[in-house]
């Protein structure tokens, strides 16, 4: 009995009844780039929660999920506190890829049992909520994903066994500092995510977030430059090896530039911390305008990424050589993140 009389005799139904249906089913693999940015197609495609995702909400995001598509650029670290949207960096870039220019991508976490939360829960959500990346799913397990674009999404934890013998032209680290700092004895993952990509050279991206959680290698340390982190191992360390960029507001009374750290912040010094915490404003250091909370979204709009050596004058220009580096890599001050406040950053 032949192969083709066994399958009529069990009536298996062909998957495609037409050349069109073909043509549909591989019409995902074969179209060109969607010529958007990272940020311009989560504006386009993105929803969270339900609502259409908007860049103005935390305009501070955009240029590091820019610099997630650079050539100039093999890397990318964004260094923030709790609640400033820093993870949702990752789920756009993964929007951008399955919907606009497709290419396989590896997302790791400090732990198995954390990669297996973040894909049932995180990364499902992300998947009911956007239907167009829905319907471009056509399998899926927890920790391996396949697209009708041919991308594959895997999501894996730091181990050597997960990063040897894969190469993925994009990389995913997912809370840098809670992963361990030496991979079984073989280095830091930064390194190994990095020579995952290392074959597509310009058009490979490493990114990794997280916020500082490594103790200081040196309590003396003096630093040699305005941008350059305390020597600790972990994200720190990695964003020392990167331009080093900072963000910027441009202050609404002297229109001079200045970095919005909670060494600006001006409270009164009083015992009743909720009290000290709702009259705290932001200082700019030039001229000793209070900015007040009600003031902080004008100020991210206005606010600007500077790399290390750069400088804003009173107009709002850029001057001065920056620091170049293949790794653009952002570290974002607690009170300019959109879901902190600054009552709650002064009574912590």
């Amino acid at each position: 009995m032949t192969l083709l009389t066994t399958l009529f005799d069990q009536k298996v139904k062909p998957k495609f009844r037409s050349l069109e249906a073909i043509l549909v089913e591989t019409s995902a693999a074969v179209r060109p780039p969607e010529r958007l940015s990272v940020s311009e197609s989560a504006q386009k495609y993105r929803y969270i929660d339900g609502m259409k995702w908007d860049n103005s909400t935390a305009p501070y995001l955009k240029e590091p999920m820019d610099m997630l598509g650079s050539l100039e650029h093999t890397g990318m670290v964004l260094v923030g506190p709790a609640r400033c949207g820093k993870s949702e960096v990752g789920l756009n870039w993964l929007n951008h890829s399955v919907l606009c220019d497709p290419a396989d991508m590896m997302i790791v976490h400090m732990k198995r049992d954390s990669a297996r939360d973040w894909s049932n829960k995180e990364l499902q959500k992300f998947i009911n909520q956007n239907p167009k990346i829905r319907e471009q799913l056509v399998d899926r397990n927890t920790h391996d994903l396949r697209f009708r674009n041919g991308m594959d999404l895997l999501i894996k934890w730091p181990t050597i066994t997960e990063f040897s013998g894969k190469t993925v032209q994009r990389m995913v680290l997912n809370d840098y500092d809670h992963m361990p700092p030496d991979i079984d004895g073989e280095g830091p993952a930064w390194d190994l995510a990095k020579m995952r990509t290392f074959t597509f050279r310009r058009f490979g991206m490493t990114y990794a977030e997280g916020s500082p959680g490594r103790e200081l290698d040196d309590p003396k340390w003096i630093a040699e430059s305005k941008h350059q982190a305390p020597p600790a191992k972990g994200i720190m360390q990695v964003y020392n090896k990167g331009d080093r960029r900072r963000l910027y507001w441009r202050c609404l009374s002297c229109g001079n530039g200045f970095e919005p750290d909670f060494s600006c912040m001006n409270y009164p010094d009083t015992k009743d911390f909720l009290e000290a915490g709702e009259m705290a404003t932001m200082r700019c250091p030039h001229c000793q305008h209070d900015h007040l909370f009600e003031d902080r979204q004008e100020l991210n709009e206005k606010a600007k990424w500077l790399r290390d050596g750069q400088y804003m004058d009173d107009r709002g220009n850029v001057l001065g050589n920056g620091v170049v580096s293949d790794i653009a890599s952002f570290w974002l001050k607690g009170p300019v993140a959109k879901y902190q406040t600054w009552a709650g950053l002064v009574v912590e």
